[in-house]
């Protein structure tokens, strides 16, 4: 009911699944790392894809990282769903090969993804990086920390799904911002699936309910859901080392197409600035995903100096003297440091 009545997921795993087709339209090897696996209902319709390819279909190894369920098996749901995705690459003759990780994001390794170096490598990651705590619960930020892992994976394409939107740290304003976002969304609710229908109840509890919990009811590290805003991702990619693709005009025209054909006319999909947009009664950035690839030696450099300048370029700040103030001039001195440290790392971090 909810795939049926709220595109977001599908018009993702549209886009998604489209641009690992396109990464991937002459490799031998694709390994898909998942960073959400939901109940894997994106990968059925690339496996279909993958076998209807010219010259036949490529070993697809798919590598799952999800949340461990509590008790005995905590790795259960995510068997169950590499188990029916075997069986489904086995009838489309796809040579399949799957593999879950129980574990949060930033406890993960390296060695545990068991990447090799003649596949064409995916990371995909839809809605999990505003789970990971940020630089305002520890020094050494754990988001970063996982984009960093992204980053040594090297993958041919970081594919990441997000919403426009960032929570204060202070409780009535977090509220407030609380209350707008998830009133767009019971709005389109309750105006494509009726309050009475049980099937309602999945993503509510799903979707809503833990993240309206976590952002009113918990503080302090308790408090886990942690959105950001569409630039301050960017900004965080950039400096583990990602730049952002544009978007492919034909990817945006066949997700236009599945809303347009399919669903609600209020709701939106429109392209800027290398985000695709998806919106609902001209509310926009409700879910947003984007393309982005790693960045190496020297455009590393550049890259990191255009954001840093563009920052420091801000417009002045008046003080209390009546003085023109810049709001961080410091970082006209401070960002070859920075870019010298980071481009260090790029060169002899171990991938």
């Amino acid at each position: 009911m909810w795939i049926r009545a709220v595109p977001f997921s599908r018009v993702y795993n549209c886009f998604s699944n489209h641009n690992i087709l396109n990464v991937a339209r002459n490799a031998k090897k694709l390994h898909i790392i998942d960073f959400v696996i939901n109940f894997g209902f994106q990968w059925p319709s690339l496996i279909q894809a993958l076998s209807k390819r010219e010259g036949g279909p490529p070993k697809l190894r798919i590598t799952v990282v999800e949340h461990p369920q509590p008790g005995f098996r905590p790795a259960k749901r995510i068997e169950a769903v590499g188990q029916r995705l075997k069986e489904y690459a086995r009838s489309f003759n796809v040579p399949f090969e799957y593999k879950g990780i129980p574990s949060q994001l930033e406890s993960i390794c390296i060695e545990e993804l068991n990447f090799n170096d003649d596949e064409v490598v995916v990371v995909n990651c839809f809605f999990r990086l505003r789970e990971v705590k940020d630089e305002t619960f520890a020094i050494d930020s754990p988001r970063d920390r996982v984009l960093k892992l992204i980053r040594q994976i090297n993958p041919q394409i970081f594919i990441q799904a997000e919403s426009n939107r960032s929570y204060s740290s202070f409780f009535l304003t977090r509220f407030r911002q609380v209350l707008s976002t998830h009133a767009v969304f019971y709005d389109l609710l309750d105006s494509t699936i009726p309050r009475g229908d049980k099937e309602r109840q999945m993503p509510e509890n799903v979707y809503f309910v833990p993240g309206i919990i976590n952002s009113v009811a918990c503080e302090g590290s308790h408090l886990t859901c942690k959105p950001e805003t569409l630039k301050q991702w960017q900004g965080r990619n950039l400096r583990a080392g990602f730049e952002q693709l544009p978007v492919n005009p034909d990817i945006v025209e066949e997700c236009k197409n599945l809303v347009k054909d399919g669903y609600d006319n209020r709701y939106f999909i429109q392209e800027d600035d290398s985000w695709l947009l998806q919106g609902w009664k001209g509310r926009n950035s409700l879910l947003v995903p984007t393309l982005y690839t790693p960045i190496l030696g020297c455009q590393f450099f550049f890259a990191n100096h255009r954001f840093l300048h563009s920052v420091s370029t801000l417009s002045p700040r008046r003080t209390s003297w009546g003085k023109d103030v810049l709001l961080l001039p410091f970082l006209s001195i401070a960002s070859p440091l920075l870019e010298l440290s980071l481009l260090w790392g790029q060169f002899f971090a171990p991938i």
